[in-house]
């Protein structure tokens, strides 16, 4: 004899063999089928699923780390040194600062992390060397920034 135990309310009836049947850990215990046929019969899986596309989705998209500045003087000048400075958006995307104007706005390659960025400030060359190395946790962006071939900072990410 089967007997229906709770409100229905038109919806499937939950049974006492039902309940002896499977596994305490799959037992659900509301009537709202809603939920049930979106997520299916992991719930606990897909919902674990989502929960970490979402924070991943939201790191990715949000992490930029800055660089602080650094003071450059070319030998034998006397005028005010030079502020460079860095900032490495979605783990790729290098831009290199000096004085506060964008002298290179570049991706590093997505297979080795590593690259290399010309360009040319107040008449100057401006060359950046930028390599990544992966530890067991963490990465680290390292980017060499040299003017008319005279090394003036690393920046470190």
């Amino acid at each position: 004899m089967l007997r229906s135990y709770g409100r229905n309310n038109g919806k499937r009836p939950i049974s006492l063999p039902y309940l002896c049947a499977k596994p305490c850990t799959q037992v659900v215990h509301t009537t709202d089928t809603r939920a049930e046929t979106f997520l299916g019969d992991n719930m606990p899986t897909k919902l674990l699923r989502i929960t970490l596309l979402l924070c991943c989705i939201s790191i990715i998209s949000g992490c930029s780390v800055v660089a602080p500045s650094q003071g450059y003087r070319q030998a034998g000048s006397t005028a005010a040194p030079w502020q460079i400075s860095g900032e490495l958006y979605d783990f790729t995307n290098v831009k290199i600062f000096i004085n506060g104007a964008k002298v290179i706005d570049e991706r590093l390659s997505l297979l080795s992390g590593d690259g290399e960025f010309q360009s040319r400030y107040d008449g100057k060359n401006i060359v950046a060397n930028c390599s990544t190395s992966a530890g067991l946790l963490t990465t680290a962006t390292r980017c060499m920034v040299f003017v008319e071939n005279e090394k003036a900072a690393t920046l470190s990410f």
